[in-house]
């Protein structure tokens, strides 16, 4: 990592900043169940601030942003600005692949463009900075990195599942049903298969990273074969 990061925060030293990459994958390994061999860590890193440093910064955007858009619309911004895909694309733009610490499985697989262990860094990044040089600077990372995606979109964002469900609830149809009918992959990165039905309509199973990630896919095939 650079030392300093966009000229916000100069990191005390980079054994700190591995410190609480560190702690955040080992946190992460832990929610999946994989017990694996870190380098040894800070007890007092921590790891769940940027969420909450992000969240908190966006949600104050969209409300300085959109002073008057309704309460449904300003989350459905929120949701897709902290979701997994924004916080994969701010680590691409400002470089963080090239310097991800990976195992030579993740490396041999591709790693450095998994979206998912990129988002987990540009985290860590942001609750580095956080603990390094408070809420102030961490707050001008986010603000200076978001708000071109915030400007991306003019309208608030439909994901294809809600707009799955508008087509299904004007047709007067019941709400579409979601299953998961599979899982296969390591536990590290596992890939589901999900299924989506619509009285009426065929079946679709589409797969993802994740099981949210499955569904919009399964949605957005069914969309575009009811649309067609």
């Amino acid at each position: 990592m650079r030392e300093t990061l966009l000229g916000l925060a100069r990191f005390r030293t980079t054994a700190e900043y591995r410190d609480f990459y560190f702690a955040r994958a080992r946190q992460l390994l832990a929610d999946e169940g994989i017990d694996m061999d870190l380098p040894d860590i800070a007890a007092d890193a921590t790891v769940a601030e940027s969420d909450r440093v992000l969240g908190l910064v966006v949600a104050d955007m969209l409300f300085h942003r959109f002073p008057t858009e309704a309460e449904g619309a300003l989350a459905r911004r929120h949701a897709a600005l902290v979701r997994r895909e924004a916080l994969a694309r701010v680590a691409q733009i400002i470089g963080l692949p090239e310097h991800l610490v990976l195992s030579r499985g993740e490396e041999e697989a591709g790693g450095r463009a998994n979206p998912g262990l990129l988002a987990d860094a540009c985290e860590a990044v942001i609750g580095a900075l956080f603990a390094d040089a408070g809420f102030e600077k961490a707050q001008v990372f986010v603000r200076t990195m978001w708000t071109p995606l915030m400007d991306e979109a003019a309208a608030p964002p439909k994901d294809a599942k809600t707009a799955l469900q508008e087509w299904a609830q004007g047709r007067g149809k019941k709400l579409p049903v979601y299953t998961t009918v599979g899982t296969e992959g390591p536990p590290h990165d596992p890939t589901f298969s999900v299924s989506v039905e619509v009285e009426g309509v065929e079946t679709v199973v589409a797969k993802g990273a994740s099981k949210r990630a499955a569904e919009q896919a399964a949605a957005t095939q069914m969309l575009e074969n009811v649309t067609k």
